[in-house]
């Protein structure tokens, strides 16, 4: 060490981890045991039932803070509600939430796809920034309408 170098770090320095998929309205959820998609998907669903919008909120919130201390930096989101963007920012935590669509009901796609045009919301705080923006559940899910008019959503503005 040179005279006037600050001291060393404790640890390794690395560059933040990028997590590609996380959906943080399920952190209160914990761990759903099964042994096939079926049997974890049903335990989802069962796992779901009474907790409060407060509940998974907090849950999300304190998910989102746990990701940043780990080590965390960009972070894409996929939510149901598509709402979670100030979970991340509060966070620390830059990237996207992906406000995921779904349905095949005919009558009520006109109002689905008037949602999907109102996405595309850009927040930031210093140092941190999220994009929201639309994105289809599956195609099993999802009218080929609604996966059309999502991929040609605006990234951001």
């Amino acid at each position: 060490a040179r005279e006037g170098d600050p001291e060393p770090l404790d640890g390794l320095l690395t560059a933040g981890l990028v997590d590609a998929h996380t959906q943080l309205e399920l952190s209160a959820l914990g761990l759903i045991p099964g042994g096939s998609f079926l049997a974890w998907f049903d335990g989802l669903m069962q796992a779901g039932h009474g907790l409060s919008a407060e509940q998974r909120e907090q849950a999300g919130r304190d998910a989102a803070k746990r990701m940043f201390a780990q080590g965390h930096a960009v972070v894409c989101d996929i939510s149901n509600r598509g709402d979670t963007a100030p979970w991340l920012l509060d966070a620390g935590l830059s990237g996207v939430v992906q406000h995921e669509h779904l349905g095949l009901d005919r009558a009520a796609l006109p109002d689905i796809l008037a949602e999907v045009l109102q996405v595309g919301e850009v927040a930031r705080v210093p140092g941190a920034i999220v994009h929201t923006r639309p994105a289809p559940h599956a195609p099993t899910s999802t009218a080929p309408a609604l996966i059309a008019l999502c991929a040609r959503a605006p990234t951001w503005r």
